[in-house]
């Protein structure tokens, strides 16, 4: 009887143990996906570095403001 609560006793620790692991890893995992940020572009006027998703893209080049998109194109327009 005392070897089967042993046992017993040994399988829950395990059990408890792997919980507490598995809880731990996607804390950790979660902590590293918050950390990671986001892909940077760089605004072909002023150089600026802005997050991809708060850009504005345009013929393959990246733009921090729709101003700056349309100061870009105004000055192509007045060269060509």
């Amino acid at each position: 009887m005392i070897l089967f609560r042993l046992i017993l006793l040994g399988v829950i620790g395990f059990l408890l143990y792997r919980i507490y692991r598995v809880l731990g890893q996607r804390r950790l995992d979660a902590e590293q996906r918050r950390l990671r940020g986001e892909d940077m572009v760089q605004c072909c006027v002023c150089a600026t570095h802005v997050p991809r998703a708060a850009a504005v893209a345009s013929g393959g080049e990246w733009f921090c403001s729709q101003d700056h998109l349309e100061q870009h194109q105004s000055n192509r327009s007045d060269d060509g």
